[in-house]
């Protein structure tokens, strides 16, 4: 096992009126893996981070002293995907080996190990309960695993003809969606084999979905550019916003009716959820030359916006009225993934450059 290494020094661009006021900083950087942090993700309380390297490894880490509390080494190829149950108890790891770990935190030997499926897995969603999970496939198969039984129970939902992108929860557990390569989303009951709807809209794969206002619409986004909303009862989806390239990212704004997107040519724009109207459109950040936005994240209380970039730099954004709060230096290649701590105050970043990082949001 690799040791913590010392806190690195890193520097914040900090907006103040029309200067620029350059301020140190020094977060936890929790650092250890051989490869790129593909995910990260906290465990239920956020004293706990979880990540996922292409070094064949997942890592759980103490947020408050950056040590490094376990290592989850049984993959034999790079991990990909990465799950985490709301009580904290279980975590699911995916990897090119074509196989998925479920570990019951924070011990380092899998519950249990599912043997090769002979595809690549692209998704996986573990449902609110943490009973059961979803992983999606190249093959075009859904797989649903029933992870109170021992041995876990594996089933098999068809009806996609193409590569199943992604997977999406509605957070009572009642239905769940998924999403293909030709644009299509399925929408199943966990207790049948046939979807109940299928939604036809996007005309290139979709990249994520969500469920929002109440469970009651499904928010899709996809390469064609378009960010649909579908009323559940109805099985026709509401184009609500079509950008002018690909829309890349989507997550909600928590506790507003309001969407948050970044596209490929590097808008970012907070959309009214229901009907598509561009609210605020904030600054380009991801428009220069190797600055790409890789990775978005919305503070709890919808305060704050935090960008990351294929250059490895963090921007933070004021979400009322665009302000640049702040710009983070400390990864040296492209952030993987961005989240959000419950406190309002703090987040953490993953990278392409093998460590995780926790940073302070500065004060507007």
């Amino acid at each position: 096992m690799h040791r913590f290494t010392a806190l690195s020094l890193v520097f914040i661009v900090v907006a103040a009126s029309s200067d620029v006021t350059l301020v140190a900083q020094e977060p936890h950087v929790l650092s250890g893996h051989n490869g790129a942090v593909m995910m990260a993700d906290f465990v239920a309380g956020n004293s706990r981070v979880a990540t996922a390297s292409s070094d064949q490894t997942a890592s759980l880490w103490d947020v408050a002293t950056g040590k490094r509390l376990q290592t989850y080494s049984q993959h034999t190829g790079p991990l990909y995907s990465l799950a985490v149950s709301r009580d904290g108890r279980t975590l699911v790891t995916g990897a090119q080996d074509n196989t998925l770990r479920v570990w019951d935190l924070p011990m380092s030997t899998p519950l249990n190990r599912l043997a090769e499926l002979n595809t690549k897995l692209s998704d996986i969603a573990l449902s609110p309960d943490g009973r059961s999970m979803i992983a999606t496939a190249v093959d075009g198969q859904v797989r649903t695993i029933d992870l109170g039984t021992q041995p876990f129970v594996i089933g098999t939902r068809t009806g996609h003809t193409s590569e199943v992108t992604c997977a999406a929860w509605k957070s009572d557990g009642s239905l769940f969606a998924t999403g293909d390569a030709t644009g299509r989303i399925m929408l199943w009951s966990p207790d049948l084999e046939t979807p109940l709807s299928i939604l036809h809209a996007h005309q290139n794969p979709i990249r994520s979905m969500q469920f929002v206002n109440g469970n009651q619409q499904l928010v899709s986004i996809s390469m064609d550019g378009a960010v649909r909303t579908w009323q559940l009862t109805v099985p026709l989806g509401k184009l609500v916003h079509t950008a002018d390239s690909e829309v890349t990212q989507l997550v909600t704004v928590p506790g507003q009716a309001q969407l948050l997107i970044t596209t490929a040519n590097g808008a970012l724009r907070i959309l009214n959820q229901q009907t598509g109207e561009v609210v605020r459109e904030l600054p380009a950040v991801g428009a220069a030359p190797n600055a790409a936005i890789s990775r978005i994240a919305v503070s709890p209380n919808g305060a704050a916006i935090s960008c990351g970039h294929a250059d490895g730099r963090i921007t933070i954004l004021s979400a009322s009225d665009g302000m640049v709060l702040g710009q983070f230096a400390g990864h040296s290649s492209s952030i993987t993934d961005l989240t959000a701590l419950g406190d309002n105050q703090s987040f953490v970043s993953s990278s392409a450059d093998g460590t995780t990082r926790l940073w302070k949001i500065p004060a507007a």
